[in-house]
């Protein structure tokens, strides 16, 4: 089977978006790829801890399966959420929310061209309290570091950052070998 040369692997689809798999181990392809199937297992994905939330022994069982990682160490992944409230007067604005939109897109472009992210999703505030959750698999934490840092993602933030009464960041590591796996909060 002929693997794409690109993939979609956030909520934008246009070119600067897409994850170019070449760019990228064969190990990280296929994690990379798995992540195509990534989903919330429930609608409390904002509240409740990161592995009840999403489907990620279902990711990490495609990838064993694949057989990549035989005969090789261990591959590790850096995870970040954030969860997150909107001050509801922002909330409300629908000026405030597209440039927020707006931000957040431009700052996955800059991110993605850094390189060394291999997914990226974000869900729909609750609708009783708002609170939300956005997530960012990248292939080590010096690459979401890197992300981080650009001009665009550090002008957001600092334009955005007092629009939340919740702002907080989650870590997490998923060393994936051959036949095991481990999940935990750094």
């Amino acid at each position: 089977m002929t693997r794409p040369k690109a993939i979609v692997a956030s909520p934008y689809t246009e070119e600067e978006h897409l994850l170019d798999l070449s760019s990228l181990d064969a190990v990280y392809q296929e994690i990379a790829l798995a992540l195509t199937d990534f989903r919330s297992t429930s609608d409390k994905y904002a509240f409740i801890d990161y592995l009840s939330s999403f489907n990620v022994a279902a990711i990490v069982a495609q990838v064993q399966q694949s057989g990549r990682l035989a005969n090789q160490p261990p591959t590790k992944i850096y995870v970040i959420a954030f969860r997150s409230i909107l001050k509801r007067e922002v909330a409300q604005n629908p000026q405030n929310t597209r440039l927020l939109f707006d931000f957040d897109k431009r700052s996955h472009a800059e991110a993605n061209a850094s390189g060394g992210l291999l997914k990226y999703w974000y869900g729909k505030p609750d609708p009783e309290t708002g609170q939300n959750l956005a997530t960012c698999w990248w292939r080590n934490p010096q690459d979401a570091q890197k992300g981080g840092t650009g001009k665009m993602h550090q002008a957001s933030v600092a334009k955005v950052r007092n629009w939340y009464e919740l702002w907080r960041v989650e870590q997490y590591e998923l060393e994936l070998g051959a036949n095991h796996w481990h999940w935990r909060e750094i």
